[in-house]
């Protein structure tokens, strides 16, 4: 990655590391979608909203539930 990030392509990155095009290529995919996952977890404020705000499930879910629960 820090080969990429100096300006190569990825098949020039390829040739410098001996390595196909596709491992290259599948790495650095691999990396930038870690990157944008983190950034996204870092940018979700709303998620401690949703965790707070949670509710009885009602309906359909209640009513499945309701019938499926063990004898005690």
């Amino acid at each position: 990655l820090n080969i990429l990030r100096t300006g190569n392509t990825i098949r020039q990155t390829a040739l410098k590391l001996n390595m196909n095009i596709f491992d290259v290529a599948g790495i650095a995919y691999g990396l930038v979608v870690l990157g944008i996952i983190k950034r996204i977890e870092e940018k979700l404020p709303e998620r401690e909203e949703f965790e707070q705000n949670k509710t009885e499930p009602k309906g359909l879910i209640r009513r499945f539930f309701g019938r499926n629960k063990p004898d005690a």
